[in-house]
Order: C-alpha cells, then structure tokens, then sequence
C-alpha cells in the first residue's frame, strides 16, 4: 500500500533509485539476520559497509526527492553523494547510540556500539566517545560538501537546497523523534536528553519481551 501511494507522485528516475536502495536494504537485512543467528560480531568497517544498506535510511531519503526536478546527473555530482551518504550515516549513527541500551538488553549485537567495543577492547564509555568522534567527522563531510556544491543555474540550484535541506532535516528529526517516541527510553526521552545520562539495562534481561510496538 505504501508504494501503491507513492507512486503516482514519484518521477521514474526516483521509482528507480528507491527500488535499486530497497532492494540493497532487503538483502543487507537478510545478511543481518544470519549474522545474528550465528552471534557473529563484524569488524567496524565491516558493520558501518552492512548498516549504510539495512539501516533504510537510504530508500527514506529518496522520497525527499519527491516533487523535485533534480537530474540523475547531478544527484551523482560528488560533493550531492558525500552529502547524501553523510547524512544516510549521522541517521543510523545516532540510531544505534540511541537503541544500544535496549538492543543489548534484548541480546543483540548487531549494534556500532558493540563492534567498537570487540574490537577496540573497550567499554561502552570508550565505545560512546569514538562513536561521537565518528559523528564529528561525519557532521564535517556535510558541510564542507555543502560548502563545496556548484552551481547549475535556476531552477536546478533552488531545488538542490530544497533537496539539501530535507536531507538535514532528516538527521535533526530522527535525533528528536529517538527522544519523544518512546521507543528507546520510555517516558524518560525528556530526562535523558538533558541529562545525557542513561540507567544500563541489564543484559538479555529482556529477551522476548514487548517493547513499545515490537516483538522479538
């Protein structure tokens, strides 16, 4: 029904790049479900190459695309592409710090948090601080590609920062919806926020369990 919606607004060019992200996040997901049924921790590389694809953010952000007249060839222009797959990583970046306390409760290491700590022999805290590092870095390839985007003439540059903008949204509105949904912290998203404090969860103590809207 989702995509019954969707395509009546959506041009081919952007029919095609969410079928070719989606279909790239199915088989990412797959992979994610053998890794996690043989307990298998990925090496950080590893684990950031498989969540660019399994994260979903990639086929989402294709959807900003919606209404717009941009050209294949320069939503391929190279600084368009950092930008994009910036954004695509602050997204899941902060997913995963946000979702770890829950997730490892859950028994799931499928998580930058845990692949930091298995291979860098450190603890959360450590994991947390190279994590947030990562995150700097990430936040300065967005600007400075930003900074660095050409210019077509009208109407494609106005559409382009219309593009660049959704993109930018995206990242500051998953932060806020991780801290208000409930999701992640129950009721106390607010506390935790401005605390950036978080009570650890005990391991595996919720296996099975339902959380919020989902099962395992």
């Amino acid at each position: 029904r989702f995509w019954e919606r969707t395509v009546p607004h959506a041009d081919a060019q952007t029919q095609r790049r969410f079928i070719a992200t989606f279909g790239d996040c199915v088989e990412s997901a797959a992979q994610q479900a053998i890794d996690r049924n043989e307990r298998r921790i990925r090496d950080i590389q590893s684990y950031i190459n498989m969540r660019r694809d399994n994260s979903a953010i990639k086929p989402s952000l294709v959807l900003i695309e919606i209404g717009l007249d941009i050209p294949e060839e320069v939503l391929s222009h190279p600084a368009i592409e950092v930008i994009y797959t910036a954004t695509s990583d602050m997204v899941w970046i902060d997913n995963d710090m946000t979702s770890f306390n829950i997730e490892q409760a859950r028994g799931h290491d499928h998580n930058l948090v845990i692949s930091v700590m298995h291979e860098l022999d450190t603890d959360i805290n450590g994991a947390m601080l190279w994590i947030a590092d990562l995150h700097k870095e990430t936040e300065m390839k967005f600007l400075e590609a930003m900074a660095a985007l050409p210019t077509w003439g009208e109407p494609i540059d106005s559409q382009v920062r219309k593009y660049c903008d959704g993109l930018a949204s995206w990242v500051r509105g998953n932060v806020e919806w991780s801290f208000e949904s409930e999701r992640f912290f129950g009721n106390k998203g607010a506390e935790v926020k401005r605390k950036r404090w978080n009570t650890l969860i005990p391991k595996d103590s919720l296996k099975g369990r339902v959380i919020g809207s989902v099962v395992d």
